[in-house]
């Protein structure tokens, strides 16, 4: 666990507190011994005080040491869930695709509320009854060794009893962490598509898989809780069972004169005063173990190789982009591109179409930088994606996808989007214009400071496109990909597009994965890929008399005409 938190001063500095009011506590009961002995000391009023400025002691420097353990939990968690996200940010792409979005991000809120819980709550709680117990032993040994030795037996028997609690708490907490980030992404992913369901009227199916789910981690909470709730009631259990014996046997010894009524009585002040830390660490345990099962997806999360920004060197040239030979697969089983090897030429506009499936998508985001062949090679110029500088060579690049990559925020803040140089509103309405958005976005009341929702919905689809597209033209990257990036867009506004992309091509690279016959009869060359290959290149009316499949899609209008 000691890469999810790490000891600093304030742990330290808490820590010491709760040792000086643990020994504050551990000498009250020596006081009411010493008055229980001697009566007379009860007349001495400064014993009163002492007492009185112990139990003070205790309380005051007890509120200050928690309070710090407290404080440094939760800066310990902020910690982590910066780490956390910062996986995601800058990690690689292909291992994040292994997860559900609402899943991931259960895990890094759920799972570290479980640890905030055991560091804010459980830890402090623990380490302070841990030097209670260790304290009062000393002095309880002092004391009495016999009556202890009862004690320690006790102790015994609640450290066996809670080896097998902690091994099914943890097995549980994992079982239950699991089907919570199924849920919630369960539930994300219902919202997101809600639309869809109830077009499709599939409220009821998808109501049935929910409480399904959701009876599933009720179960084994069920039994988690049953595990849980024993912890407690068995410790307290075999701690009153001690106090009992200890009555018995240390009341016979007081009779019998080998023990003075004060020294019981203190021994059993004793013995109360444990029964708070006894219970405090049973539940620590319990917390830990069920800390176990939930920290193991924080684990894997945590384990996620970083991208590497540092390595490699600067683009001397960016001019033409081509793959050599490149081949890739997310799961090293089912390659997606098969010896891919296509040239991306300066100032063309290129098109990519094939049958859906087929590896176009994967290939932009190979392009682009987002994953990296298994096989062969990217080059801009002369120089390989592995070999130059990652955010350099994203710097080349400007992407407009199908799905509308709109992020929560403004207008204004969606054109932005990676713009590190300052820009005026009149470069943003310049742009808004090019991409035929900007009299859609004078007629809202706050205009460019506009919120656009998650994911864009107050936006149409075609706005959402346009917006990226915006975006594209104010990066002023040398290449521009386009991911069927017209496909909601009318007929008028597709128009206005194209004649900007044929004025941006004179000093740009345009890429285009397109449906639109239009679109494509204007790309100076063509690339047929189906099945992750390459089956034709040249211009349409090329492809369209010596390639089959793709004459068979022009002829079916399995490519949109407009």
């Amino acid at each position: 666990m000691k890469k999810f938190y790490q000891f600093t001063p304030l742990f330290y500095v808490g820590l010491i507190c709760l040792v000086i009011a643990s020994l504050a506590g551990a000498a009250i009961p020596l006081f009411i011994r010493q008055g229980v002995d001697s009566p007379e000391a009860l007349l001495d009023s400064s014993i009163i005080w002492v007492v009185g400025g112990l139990f003070l002691t205790q309380a005051l420097v007890h509120v200050v040491g928690n309070f710090m353990l407290a404080t440094f939990s939760e800066n310990q968690i902020q910690s982590l869930r910066e780490r956390l996200v910062a996986k995601i940010i800058y990690g690689q792409k292909i291992n994040i695709d292994q997860y559900d979005s609402g899943d991931l991000s259960a895990h890094i809120m759920n799972d570290s509320n479980q640890l905030k819980t055991y560091l804010v709550k459980s830890l402090p709680m623990f380490v302070s009854g841990l030097l209670t117990i260790l304290i009062s032993f000393g002095i309880l040994v002092m004391l009495d060794l016999q009556l202890t030795l009862v004690l320690f037996g006790a102790l015994l028997l609640i450290v066996v009893a809670m080896i097998p609690i902690q091994i099914l708490g943890s097995y549980f907490s994992e079982k239950i962490q699991n089907e919570l980030g199924k849920v919630t992404g369960f539930v994300t992913e219902t919202i997101r598509h809600l639309a869809v369901y109830k077009t499709n009227t599939a409220e009821n199916k998808q109501m049935a898989r929910a409480a399904d789910s959701i009876k599933k981690i009720r179960d084994i909470s069920l039994k988690s809780n049953l595990i849980g709730a024993s912890v407690q009631p068995l410790t307290m259990m075999v701690i009153f069972g001690s106090i009992t014996v200890i009555f018995l046997y240390g009341g016979a010894r007081v009779a019998s004169g080998n023990l003075t009524v004060g020294t019981l009585v203190s021994f059993l002040i004793y013995l109360f005063q444990l029964l708070n830390p006894f219970s405090s660490i049973a539940q620590f345990i319990g917390d830990r173990g069920e800390l176990k099962g939930a920290i193991k997806p924080l684990e894997k999360i945590l384990s996620m190789t970083d991208e590497d920004y540092e390595s490699g060197v600067s683009l001397e040239t960016v001019n033409s982009l081509m793959t050599q030979n490149v081949s890739f697969s997310y799961d090293d089983e089912s390659p997606v591109l098969k010896h891919l090897s296509l040239d991306f030429s300066a100032h063309q506009l290129v098109a990519i179409v094939g049958p859906s499936g087929g590896g176009k998508s994967t290939l932009i985001h190979l392009l682009a930088g987002l994953y990296y062949p298994q096989e062969g090679h990217i080059k801009i110029g002369s120089q390989s994606l592995e070999a130059t500088q990652l955010h350099q060579w994203r710097e080349q690049f400007s992407l407009v996808s199908q799905d509308a990559s709109i992020v929560s925020g403004t207008i204004r803040d969606n054109v932005l989007l990676g713009v590190e140089a300052p820009v005026n509103d009149e470069q943003i309405w310049s742009v808004l214009e090019q991409a035929s958005l900007d009299q859609d976005i004078k007629r809202l009341e706050k205009g460019l400071d506009t919120a656009v929702g998650e994911s864009g919905k107050f936006l149409s689809g075609g706005q959402a496109q346009r917006l990226q597209i915006a975006r594209a033209l104010l990066r002023d990257t040398p290449f521009i990909i386009l991911d069927e990036a017209t496909s909601n867009l009318d007929s008028q506004t597709e128009t206005v597009i194209s004649q900007t992309i044929q004025q941006l091509k004179t000093c740009k690279t345009i890429i285009v994965i397109a449906h639109r016959l239009s679109t494509i009869t204007e790309a100076d060359k063509i690339y047929f890929i189906e099945d992750g290959q390459l089956t034709g290149e040249g211009m349409h009316h090329e492809l369209y008399e010596t390639h089959a499949l793709y004459r068979q899609y022009i002829d079916q209008q399995a490519i949109e005409t407009t």
